[in-house]
């Protein structure tokens, strides 16, 4: 698709994600969402999202009525070629955000023949707006981003998984890896939210992410960030297919050129 074509792509994309943003933002101050948590329903979480959805899906189709649009937890649904494809995700972190954790964001990535072409993360309590289009970069609120490019991979901070930290029978190399690492001093963070993890290296906060398990779907939300940054995406995977597949599961090892030739090597001696 031409570059002159991305451009409003990219702000109808910016557009939505403001409007949803604010109305999230509503939610996360209201006192009525806050007591029907703690009350244990979590309905009220379901419908802030469903209602953000259809937010999110209705300005999409009034102003590209010909686009699909994919939730980002929707794994049943096929990319096709010859077809773009608006993969949202209203709320990443939803356990942050009832909680009151400051670490939520929305999404939108823009698929065109099975290539990401635009991603948009917003993070509403801080306004802060990390894009990326293939090719121009990555920026956040309008400046451009690079990852950070450390000397050593000691002394660095890494974000990880923590919930499969602990499975040690299902994943003895992670847990080995993450043993070695912390050895040579690097720090491990969990901000729960993957999509803000990938926003947060493409601009440098953090130096790199080790996941493990994680469905492919689940990194189309701030992948593109991280390639038009400078940054390198290395998977192990045991399914060979190329192709996009929203289901496989892959172990996932993020970060700059250096950072992750010396993960590799350290994964090599395990």
């Amino acid at each position: 698709m031409r570059k002159d074509i991305m451009h409003p792509m990219l702000n109808i994309a910016i557009r939505i994600v403001r409007t949803v943003g604010v109305s999230i933002l509503q939610a996360y101050d209201s006192q009525s969402f806050t007591q029907n948590y703690q009350n244990n329903n979590s309905d009220s979480v379901t419908h802030i999202v469903i209602q953000s959805e259809k937010i999110m899906i209705k300005m999409i189709k009034k102003f590209y009525p010909n686009h699909k649009t994919i939730l980002v937890l929707d794994k049943k649904k096929k990319i096709e070629n010859n077809k773009v494809y608006w993969i949202i995700n209203p709320i990443s972190g939803q356990k942050n955000f009832v909680k009151k954790i400051p670490l939520f964001c929305t999404s939108i990535n823009i698929l065109v023949n099975k290539k990401i072409e635009i991603s948009v993360i917003y993070d509403p309590l801080h306004n802060e707006l990390f894009t990326a289009v293939r090719g121009q970069g990555s920026k956040l609120n309008g400046f451009r981003t690079r990852c950070i490019q450390p000397k050593s991979i000691n002394n660095t901070i890494f974000t990880i998984n923590n919930h499969d930290i602990f499975n040690l029978n299902k994943n003895k190399l992670y847990h080995k890896l993450i043993n070695l690492l912390y050895i040579d001093g690097i720090t491990f963070r969990c901000t729960g939210s993957l999509t803000l993890n990938l926003a947060y290296i493409s601009v440098g906060r953090i130096d790199g992410l080790i996941y493990c398990h994680i469905p492919f779907f689940k990194l189309m939300t701030g992948k593109l960030n991280i390639i038009e940054s400078g940054g390198l995406l290395n998977h192990i995977s045991h399914n060979k297919n190329e192709n996009i597949n929203l289901n496989n599961n892959l172990h996932i090892f993020i970060g700059s050129s250096k950072l992750m030739q010396d993960l590799l090597k350290k994964i090599k001696t395990i």
